[in-house]
């Protein structure tokens, strides 16, 4: 990188040249370094504020708001730690979630909602919690090509344990030297029905920790589908 730093990927033998979509399916540190610098951090934070990743709003409750996105957009290795999920960088399990979700659902936005409304001892409905009238955060077309790489993520990348027998899966690993394991992912991929993300603290490894999880979940998921 610019300035002499230095930064490996957990592939000591390197991945050789390969495409974007081979290095998101890997997990290639370097790859997304590249693209990071590419970008260049004021589109980065630009990009990250248009997917609603900044903001701490959840319908239904009141949340502290935090700083979600902390990195110098004119160093390097600020931009360097941004693109590969390391220091600087502070999204919630729900956060994630929810960007999951505005891909699966074709790049509309996505507010959490956690509660629908509110009843009185009567029963009778006192106030409700609507959802947000949904815009678009990415093309279709943008949203389309996504889903199709974290399909691949999951067939043949680090996501296989993320495999859920008789459906199709789709999802991305995660590991953080300093907070630990992730998974997040949707399914079924053709009819997108859950967004599901998994977050271990001080985990080891997203393909060996966290997205094992996720399998458990949607299989449990599946299963209760077809009791209905």
């Amino acid at each position: 990188m610019p300035g002499g730093h230095e930064a490996s990927c957990w592939f000591d033998e390197g991945h050789g040249d390969i495409s974007f979509t081979e290095g998101l399916a890997h997990s290639c540190n370097s790859v997304f370094i590249e693209n990071g610098l590419k970008l260049g951090g004021a589109l980065i934070q630009e990009y990250a504020n248009q997917l609603g990743l900044l903001e701490n709003r959840i319908i239904g409750i009141s949340v502290p708001q935090v700083n979600r996105l902390s990195f110098n957009s004119a160093i390097p290795g600020d931009i360097a730690n941004i693109s590969m999920g390391e220091n600087g960088i502070r999204l919630s399990p729900v956060t994630v979630a929810k960007l999951v979700s505005e891909v699966a659902n074709g790049g509309l936005a996505v507010v959490p909602r956690v509660v629908m409304g509110i009843r009185d001892e009567q029963g009778q409905i006192i106030k409700k919690f609507a959802p947000d009238t949904q815009t678009r955060v990415i093309s279709s077309a943008t949203a389309e090509e996504l889903k199709k790489m974290l399909k691949d993520a999951v067939r043949d990348g680090t996501g296989k344990t993320a495999q859920v027998l008789g459906i199709s899966t789709a999802g991305k690993t995660g590991s953080s030297e300093t907070e630990g394991a992730w998974f997040a992912g949707f399914a079924p991929f053709d009819q997108p029905r859950w967004a599901v993300v998994v977050f271990i603290h001080k985990g080891n490894s997203g393909a060996g920790d966290a997205a094992p999880v996720f399998q458990k979940i949607v299989s449990r998921l599946v299963n209760l589908e077809e009791l209905k």
